[in-house]
């Protein structure tokens, strides 16, 4: 660290002197998290003509001793004719790989962080703030939520939102380290509220009319079918899967939106954001997407909805908490709702737990609806891919009054000669 006597600041920041010129710097005691980074302009008291850059979160830089980004930021802000920089992040801690951030955010550090940036940004007029976080942003589903935090201090500072060079391919801002000197300043949004409006944009970039004419009919979307009134974009599920991989930081707000849309596709990437965020989640965000997804069942409505998501988050949360909800759910006059109970255990099957799947099983024999008997025969099947001996003890029990769909669906991959003592009443 060069420089000379180090004055404390209020709100705990401290100025640290190095070549006739002043550092911003502020950490925690521990030096585990820096909330502020950067040196104060030569023209101005006040610093009016400082570059304020938003990255994702601070790796070892300090005070005469910048890190390649640090460095880069300084360089850009200087090549725009800035005299000063200061370097912000959304989360303060420090950690070299953003992988290694906290699986959950630490909400205290979260707060300092805000205090900070607003205490900095208001000692300047008409703040520049270059958003500069790159595709980072998508390391924990949260670092979109501390953006929409700090969008908001941005906006009561007065502050006037930029970024460098093109955009990614998911609409983020690029990191200074890819940005060469002469790259443009534009004006920028965060993509906080505009994600799912991108998202829509890039599924009707793909969108096929005959594909969505097939898949009306594919889906069963006519009067009086399962899916009546459903409409399609015209695009094949690898392309919304591909889609769904470069919008992984969109915010649950905005994942919402998608899944109570009219359009099919959009339902369907809003799901698959939604399993992506359970996954990577911490323990609370698991539990909001879990009750997010119940509470938005009306628009888990069609079979292909419910299959790529149920065991996945519904399944996975109750894995070990008990049955009650499946119970529940098994038990709904919504079609949907209780495929969402069948398929969830499949979770529990992939675990080596096979009652849940059983006990519900028993309880759907009489169901009248065809895709039902689809679902409870596929998760039979299921079963006895890992334990034969359990799905032929139940089939021995039930199969004469299992509709013959669920039956078809539970032995398909019994030899023939099994299968065919089933079919005709003979075990």
């Amino acid at each position: 660290m060069s420089g000379g006597d180090a004055a404390a600041r209020d709100g705990g920041g401290l100025e640290e002197e190095a070549d006739g010129r002043l550092w911003v710097h502020e950490t925690d005691e521990g030096d585990r998290a820096r909330f502020v980074l950067g040196m104060r302009g030569e023209r101005s008291e006040r610093g009016e003509r400082t570059l304020c850059c938003v990255g994702v979160n601070p790796s070892t830089a300090r005070p005469g001793e910048l890190d390649p980004t640090s460095r880069s930021v300084a360089r850009l802000a200087a090549a725009h004719g800035f005299d000063g920089w200061r370097l912000f992040n959304l989360y303060a801690q420090r950690a070299t790989d953003p992988g290694r951030l906290h699986k959950r955010m630490n909400r205290g550090l979260h707060a300092r962080n805000l205090a900070c940036l607003e205490r900095e940004l208001g000692e300047l007029e008409e703040p520049v703030v270059w958003a500069a976080w790159g595709t980072l942003i998508e390391s924990r589903p949260w670092l979109v939520d501390c953006l929409g935090d700090l969008a908001r201090v941005v906006e009561r500072c007065g502050g006037r939102w930029v970024a460098m060079g093109t955009l990614t391919q998911a609409g983020h801002p690029r990191h200074p380290l890819y940005l060469r000197g002469d790259s443009a300043m534009v004006a920028f949004k965060p993509v906080r509220a505009g994600m799912a409006e991108q998202a829509r944009a890039a599924l009707r970039e793909v969108a096929n009319a005959d594909d969505a004419v097939f898949l009306q009919r594919y889906f069963k979307t006519g009067p009086g079918e399962y899916a009546e009134g459903d409409t399609f974009l015209g695009v094949r599920v690898p392309q919304t899967r591909r889609i769904a991989r470069r919008f992984k930081g969109m915010a649950q707000a905005e994942r919402l939106e998608l899944v109570r849309s009219p359009w099919h596709e959009e339902r369907l990437l809003g799901l698959l954001l939604m399993v992506e965020a359970y996954r990577a989640g911490d323990e609370g965000e698991r539990e909001r997407i879990y009750q997010d997804y119940l509470d938005h069942t009306a628009w888990v409505n069609n079979w292909d909805l419910v299959d790529v998501t149920a065991h996945h988050i519904v399944g996975a949360h109750l894995w070990g908490q008990g049955l009650a909800p499946l119970r529940e759910l098994a038990g709904s006059q919504s079609l949907w709702e209780r495929r969402i109970a069948v398929v969830a255990t499949w979770h529990f099957i992939r675990q080596g737990e096979h009652g849940p799947t059983l006990e519900l099983a028993a309880g759907l024999l009489r169901d009248p609806e065809d895709l039902m008997h689809k679902a409870v025969g596929w998760m039979l099947r299921e079963v006895g891919k890992r334990d034969l001996e359990a799905e032929e003890g139940f089939l021995q029990v039930h199969y004469q009054a299992m509709p013959r769909t669920m039956l078809r669906y539970a032995i398909e991959r019994f030899p023939e000669e099994r299968r065919q003592a089933y079919l005709k009443g003979r075990v």
